[in-house]
């Protein structure tokens, strides 16, 4: 509880100023839209949202909870534990929210803890009020899909309110239209005369109408312009002179004293500033008084609870300004202040992030030395999310002055699908390589796993190069460095399709396995002793060797130990329920699955790729629902940008789940983006899943040819390695396009690479396994068309349903014997089937028959 114990006063609103506008009629337009659930305020900066909304809280009696919100706050797990705290804050005695909320593995599903959260909310009679304050610095997608589900789980005593800079969407203009959303505009917050003469004269200042002319003029009814020149009673100047920044010099900046300005600059490094800190950066011992007294004077200071404070975002703009400008020189020392304190505080995120400010590349070390190894960061969205902002506009001079700085931006670039800049860094860390070892060498073992990761290199060329990178590693630390490290698989469910696609191993030899233990093996230390076995349970499971897979996959499980990485764990018991499943034994696969659910429950970081798996056995079978509900997921989004790489088997999962709603062209496009994404990072087996998916499209879409080349392309790609099962799980949907393929390579005028053999066991596999899936082209093909009889293979089939055998149709109808076969035929490869009772069933369900 002593965590939770210090958030009673943290989210209380802002402190309203001294001396604020009577603005009955507002307040009563926020009254009215309290009405409904949700309160969203959309206006520009400087409009009054933030005091307007603190004016209407305090003529009510509801209880606040106040989030300012800023540009660090855009990570999924940083927002939803500002949340979580911010609605602990008004029941900090509730042991069972406590206990949510405290919990490590908040971070690695934050939407369903915090939802867990709400269930344990005491009913209150107590009205509260809920402020996400500067909404408009949120844009991650998985944030903004998922708040709606979140908000709807709040208790009925909560009103939302959202104050934002961005326009309502499409969405929040439909609820307002059904009532459900009040929405506050600009034209609803600007000051109107009779407010402007009213706010001056609390000012103590007596407006003529002339100078209400001219105040109206200058400002436009904004209320920061109206706010500023009614602090000094002057209104002159130019109307297209009056800019904010002119407003706040003039008007306030040039009348405040020396001192004043030197604290403001000073503190003005921070985004939020702990009084604390302040009395550091300003070699003071009274920054609390001082703020407190700048709140109350309504100088665009905001109290945001206990002992920490904000300037204005305008207002901060203008200091910043005016800081570099008058103190350039001390700025340095103010960001090494800052980042000493936070790395006291062991926020080792906020510390790094402030040296890096300073400048002073050289003495980063300690500070990014901390971050590496702080063990309270390894949630990779978390670091994700760090990193998104750590990097942006990141200096060339600091990877210079420090290289091993270059081994996060190498891993920030490889997981967010950056190829290109991923390829940049990684020969800039190879060059720097002697002076890391030299000067750094406790990050050599991070060297060696970004090299393990370079997709540019096979790992035969790989081992046999190990030795230049593996002589300046002076001790390895047995495992040690891949627990630091967020993860080293990536959370994918494959071990032999994670951080890397391990195919190449199967075309190196015999001796590979051995090499891989003197090289990367050392690094991997205690990891490495099950990831061969646990290699080879998903290789012999891709070949459709399931005895052999279940015997890998039996003896990896047993290696593991509680020392061991559950990425490790959740991998093994991946494979081991695939092997079930596709061995039809049940009894066997049910207990593994519940221990994968046990797994994924304390570790809930697996769980978008766990619900993946679970999702695809249902999407095998044409399920809709169960492509409704996973397009659904918060965390399935559109990524318009780079493909993220652990999301890799998630990508693949959408575009079933695209297929199976028939929506072509959305499967088609991710498709393409997977295919290519695949083919940069040396993926095999994953541009072969995408090109299947792809080619049992074009089949629905009677692109017969196309879909043909390319199921044979990948064929083609898969081949070397064996794998059968990544064609025969979708069964029913690429069926008929092996069987044109295989009609084609087994007559004597073909001359392609492809085996008759090899394309013979996957097209017996696939055909097994269509018995018992419908496939996720299923519903496409009905939506399409695609399935349409002619009247006499529908009038074959009607018979052929009656129980006549070919012969006895023949007779009925007075065709020849093989005139009937051949509807028979072509009816038969309409409806995607291989003999005369499928045929039946199929034709039947679709009701063609």
């Amino acid at each position: 509880m002593d965590e939770t114990c210090l958030l009673n006063d943290k989210f209380e609103p802002a402190r309203l100023p001294d001396v604020c506008a009577p603005r009955r009629e507002l307040l009563n337009r926020f009254h009215q839209a309290a009405e409904r659930r949700m309160i969203y305020v959309c206006a520009p900066a400087g409009y009054g949202k933030t005091v307007t909304t603190l004016l209407w809280l305090a003529d009510t009696d509801r209880k606040a909870i106040w989030i300012g919100l800023d540009a660090y706050d855009n990570g999924i797990s940083i927002f939803y534990k500002l949340l979580a705290r911010g609605i602990m804050s008004v029941q900090p005695q509730n042991q069972n929210m406590a206990d949510v909320l405290i919990s490590p593995a908040f971070s690695t599903s934050p939407v369903e803890h915090v939802i867990q959260m709400l269930s344990e909310f005491y009913p209150a009679e107590q009205k509260f009020s809920l402020v996400l304050d500067d909404m408009h610095l949120i844009s991650n997608e998985e944030i903004l899909k998922s708040l709606p589900l979140v908000l709807k789980r709040l208790p009925h005593s909560f009103t939302v309110c959202i104050l934002t800079r961005s326009e309502p969407s499409h969405e929040l203009l439909d609820q307002e239209s059904r009532e459900q959303v009040s929405i506050i505009r600009p034209e609803d917050l600007r000051f109107t005369s009779p407010e402007i003469r009213g706010y001056f004269q609390s000012m103590g200042h007596f407006l003529s109408p002339e100078e209400l002319k001219n105040a109206q003029a200058l400002t436009g009814g904004w209320p920061i312009g109206v706010n500023a020149i009614a602090q000094s009673g002057l209104i002159d100047g130019d109307v297209e002179d009056q800019v904010l920044e002119n407003f706040i010099k003039r008007q306030i900046w040039d009348r405040w004293d020396h001192d004043l300005k030197d604290f403001c600059m000073r503190t003005s490094v921070l985004s939020e500033m702990p009084a604390a800190l302040a009395d550091r950066l300003t070699q003071r011992n009274d920054s609390k008084e001082l703020l407190d007294r700048l709140c109350a004077e309504n100088a665009f200071v905001i109290h945001l609870g206990d002992d920490l404070y904000r300037y204005h975002h305008l207002f901060l703009d203008f200091l910043c300004n005016m800081r570099r400008d008058a103190m350039p020189e001390v700025e340095e020392a103010l960001f090494k202040i800052c980042a000493q304190y936070f790395n006291e505080q062991q926020n080792h995120l906020m510390s790094l992030q402030y040296w890096l400010k300073s400048g002073d590349y050289k003495g980063i070390g300690p500070y990014f030395y901390s971050y590496v190894f702080d063990e309270s960061n390894r949630v990779m969205v978390e670091n994700i999310e760090y990193f998104a902002t750590f990097f942006r506009d990141f200096p060339d001079e600091a990877f210079r002055e420090y290289p091993a700085l270059r081994i996060s931006r190498v891993w920030y670039a490889y997981v967010t699908g950056d190829y290109e800049s991923m390829e940049i860094h990684l020969d800039a860390l190879y060059k720097s390589v002697p002076s890391i070892a030299l000067h750094t060498p406790e990050y050599m073992e991070y060297v060696a796993l970004a090299y393990s990761v370079d997709h540019r290199e096979s790992f035969v060329s790989q081992i046999k190069r190990f030795g230049w990178l593996g002589r300046f590693i002076k001790s390895f630390s047995n495992g040690k460095v891949t627990k630091s490290i967020v993860s080293f698989a990536h959370n994918f469910p494959y071990m032999h399709r994670s951080n890397r696609d391990y195919c190449d191993l199967l075309l190196a030899g015999d001796q590979i396995f051995d090499k891989l233990s003197n090289t990367f093996g050392k690094v991997l230390g205690t990891e490495w002793v099950y990831v061969k076995p646990g290699l080879m349970a998903g290789f012999a499971y891709e070949r459709d060797q399931l005895e052999d897979a279940l015997a890998h996959a039996t003896y990896c499980n047993s290696l593991l130990t509680p020392e061991n990485s559950k990425e490790g764990v959740f991998c093994s018991l991946i494979v081991l329920h695939s092997i079930c499943q596709a061995m039809g034994d049940t009894a066997k696969a049910e207990p593994v699955l519940k221990d994968l659910g046990e797994l994924v429950a304390k570790e809930q970081y697996f769980m978008p790729n766990f619900e993946a798996y679970k999702t695809r056995l249902k999407l095998w079978d044409g399920s809709v629902n169960a492509a409704n509900i996973w397009l659904a997921q918060y965390y399935v989004t559109e990524d318009t940008g780079h493909l993220q790489l652990y999301k890799l088997f998630q990508y693949l999962v959408t575009a079933r789940a695209y297929l199976v709603r028939s929506e072509a062209k959305k499967a088609e496009e991710l498709l393409l983006r997977i295919q290519d994404f695949a083919s940069h990072y040396r993926r095999p087996a994953d541009i072969a899943e995408a090109e299947v998916l792809h080619a049992a499209l074009l089949w629905a879409q009677k692109s017969r040819t196309q879909a043909q080349e390319l199921l044979e392309r990948a064929l083609e790609r898969m081949q070397p390695y064996g794998f059968i099962r990544l064609f025969a799980e979708e069964g029913l949907s690429i069926l008929p396009i092996l069987r044109k393929i295989y009609a084609r390579i087994t007559k004597s005028t073909y001359t392609g690479p492809l085996l008759p053999a090899y394309v013979n066991a996957v097209l017996l596999r696939t055909y097994q396994v269509s018995k018992r899936r419908k496939g996720v082209a299923y519903h496409l093909q009905e939506d399409t068309g695609i399935i349409k009889l002619s009247r006499q293979q529908k009038r074959v089939m009607e018979l052929l349903a009656q129980g006549n055998s070919a012969q006895q149709i023949a007779d009925m109808t007075n065709l020849k014997l093989p005139t009937v076969k051949t509807h028979l035929s072509i009816a038969y490869e309409k409806l995607g089937v291989h003999n005369a009772m499928d045929a039946v069933l199929k034709a039947k369900e679709l009701k063609i028959i």
